[in-house]
C-alpha cells in the first residue's frame, strides 16, 4: 500500500506555474509565494535564493524586456539579467519599468516574508518542484539531494522533502527525504504539463494540514492596502464584482472572487 506524507506546508520552487496551480486545486497551498508564477533560472540557483534570503535578486537594473503578451493578460514580460527568472504575469503592458516597479517589488517581498514565516511555524515541509517539458535542464539525484541538505542546514530541525516530477522519468524514492515521479505530457494542456495527472500524483502522495485561520482564508480575507482596506470574499473562484469606497480619505475595496494579490 502507497505512503502518503502528511505536511503543515508545501511550497511550489517551481520551474513554472504548474506547481503552484496544482497545489492550489488541492487547496494545500492557501497564499501566493515567490516562485509561483516565475519562469527560467534552475532547481539549485532556486534553491541558493532561499539560501541567500534572495538578497539582490530584484534590482531594476538587472531587468530587461524580452517579450509581451497580450491574452489571457496584457503583460510586458521581463527577464532578470542576474538570476535569469523571467516575469511574465507581473507588469502591465506598455507601460515603463520604473512606474510599476516598487509596487511589484514590495508585493514579492510580502510573499517571500510569507515563504519564510510558514516554514519557521511548521515542523513537516514539502518543496514541490515540476520540471517542465520545454526546458533543457537536467536535475540529477545528486542535485536533488544537495538541494535538500542546503534546505535543511538553513532551517535547522526542520523536516524539509523534496517532490520532484519529471516528464516521462523514473518514479522512485532518491532517500527518504526525496521522491521523484514521473508524469507524461499532453498536448492539450495550455502549461504542456498534464494538471489532471499532476492532481492525481499529489492526491496519491501527499496531505497537507492547515491552521483554521488558514482554512478561514480559503474564503475571506481582509488586508490593509495602499491608503485603505481590502475586504475579500470567496477567493478562489473567478472575480464576480469589484468595487471601491472612498470614505473620509480612506479606499475601501470590496472583492467577490480573485484578487491579484492572490493569483
Amino acid at each position: 500500500m502507497k505512503k502518503i506524507k502528511k505536511y503543515d506546508f508545501i511550497f511550489s520552487l517551481g520551474a513554472a506555474c504548474s506547481g503552484s496551480y496544482a497545489l492550489r486545486k488541492r487547496n494545500f497551498q492557501i497564499y501566493s509565494l515567490p516562485f509561483d508564477w516565475l519562469m527560467g533560472s534552475d532547481f539549485l540557483s532556486r534553491i541558493n535564493l532561499i539560501k541567500n534570503h534572495f538578497s539582490n535578486w530584484f534590482n531594476i537594473e538587472d531587468f530587461e524586456l524580452v517579450d509581451k503578451r497580450f491574452s489571457p493578460e496584457p503583460r510586458n514580460i521581463y527577464k532578470n539579467k542576474k538570476t535569469d527568472i523571467t516575469y511574465s504575469h507581473d507588469f502591465p503592458l506598455n507601460e515603463d519599468l520604473d512606474k510599476n516597479f516598487i509596487e511589484i517589488k514590495e508585493k514579492y517581498e510580502r510573499r517571500i516574508k510569507r515563504l519564510y514565516n510558514s516554514i519557521n511555524k511548521s515542523k513537516k515541509i514539502l518543496a514541490l518542484y515540476i520540471l517542465n517539458p520545454w526546458t533543457k535542464e537536467v536535475v540529477s539525484d545528486e542535485t536533488l539531494i544537495r538541494g535538500q541538505k542546503i534546505l535543511s542546514e538553513i532551517f535547522e530541525n526542520k523536516e524539509i522533502d523534496i517532490l520532484f516530477l519529471e516528464l516521462n522519468g523514473e518514479t522512485k524514492e532518491v532517500n527518504g527525504n526525496i521522491r521523484k515521479i514521473g508524469y507524461f505530457e499532453t498536448k492539450e494542456d495550455e502549461f504542456r504539463v498534464s494538471l489532471k495527472e499532476v492532481d492525481k500524483i499529489l492526491k496519491e502522495n501527499i496531505k497537507c494540514s492547515h491552521s483554521i485561520i488558514d482554512y478561514i482564508n480559503l474564503f475571506f480575507r481582509i488586508r490593509k492596502i495602499k491608503k485603505g482596506i481590502l475586504i475579500n470574499f470567496l477567493v478562489r473562484i473567478s472575480t464576480i464584482f469589484r468595487i471601491k469606497i472612498y470614505l473620509l480619505g480612506l479606499r475601501f475595496v470590496f472583492c467577490v472572487g480573485k484578487e491579484r494579490e492572490y493569483l
